[in-house]
């Protein structure tokens, strides 16, 4: 609510920290009656009226008789207020006794603009603090003595707007290539409880399920070279295939035949066999562990046919 100016008696409280800040505190107080309209008082006005002045009864009607009271902040006054020193000392431990029953009463200034850390005393931290050298900051000061705003914002609508929505899209991308065991057969014979030799055959089946034909798929498994030697063999079975797939389609691809025998035989069960699909979508890795298959000993009845490995 807006009130009279007339009606509103304001006291200025400060520290007298040199002549040059006396002065100015003065002509700050001025200006207040004169150009604002409000019955500022200070301790400069109080001891014109009597010649033997009670500071203290001074400091009591300040604080009792006053609608506000602006405090204005500087060096010196911090350093009196934290030492409770002198009359600072003595206004500063009312003030921060009422300052929370009564928060509206004060009002902080500072005539010269300065680093807060530097005048505002720790009990006083995290209140406004006007720099009266902006002018905009006059017309603040000017609410706060009346409680008044500067800002008129429109009332509340009865009714808030309906929020738009959207479908935030997930990061996981669907595998759109993939690769499963469609046929193994597998068989190993032994003696003595020792294994030395063991024969694979394996069917893959390579689905492209995208929306896009695949020129190039490079299946990849590992290095034959890493099971058994070639001295068996009239021509070195190679490691990689090159396929093209069209989209939606299924390819069943045949890798070599396997047939390891003697020490390699159990290097081989003991790696996974991993076979990779590179492509301009993605990569897919499929790995088997052939030491899970169940073997059998009997060289003539050890065929296995797995379709979901």
């Amino acid at each position: 609510m807006k009130h009279d100016s007339k009606n509103i008696k304001v006291a200025i409280l400060y520290s007298h920290d040199s002549e040059e800040h006396i002065n100015n505190v003065n002509r700050f107080c001025a200006t207040l009656r004169d150009v604002w309209g409000f019955e500022a008082v200070i301790d400069t006005i109080k001891r014109q009226e009597t010649s033997a002045i009670n500071f203290r009864k001074m400091q009591h009607q300040f604080f009792t008789a006053f609608n506000k009271i602006i405090v204005v902040l500087s060096r010196g006054y911090k350093l009196k207020a934290e030492g409770f020193s002198g009359g600072v000392g003595e206004e500063y431990q009312i003030l921060i006794n009422d300052l929370p029953s009564n928060p509206q009463k004060y009002v902080f200034v500072m005539l010269n603009s300065s680093n807060l850390n530097d005048i505002v005393p720790v009990g006083l931290r995290g209140y406004d603090v006007l720099d009266l050298e902006l002018t905009s900051n006059w017309t603040l000061l000017n609410a706060k003595l009346q409680e008044t705003t500067v800002s008129i914002f429109p009332p509340v609508n009865d009714s808030m707007r309906p929020v738009q929505t959207k479908t935030i899209q997930t990061d996981v991308i669907k595998q759109k290539l993939t690769c499963k065991v469609f046929k193994l057969i597998g068989r190993k014979s032994t003696i003595a409880n020792k294994i030395y030799r063991i024969n694979l055959d394996l069917k893959v089946v390579i689905s492209n399920e995208s929306d896009t034909n695949l020129e190039k798929v490079l299946l990849q498994f590992n290095s034959l070279e890493d099971f058994f030697d070639f001295d068996d063999f009239t021509k070195k079975p190679s490691s990689k295939i090159d396929l093209e797939l069209f989209k939606g389609q299924e390819e069943v691809i045949s890798l070599p035949s396997l047939q390891i025998h003697s020490g390699n035989c159990y290097k081989f069960l003991s790696q996974d066999f991993k076979i990779s699909l590179f492509s301009k979508l993605e990569k897919v890795d499929l790995f088997l562990n052939f030491s899970e298959i169940p073997w059998e000993d009997n060289f003539e009845a050890n065929y296995l046919n797995v379709s979901d490995f």
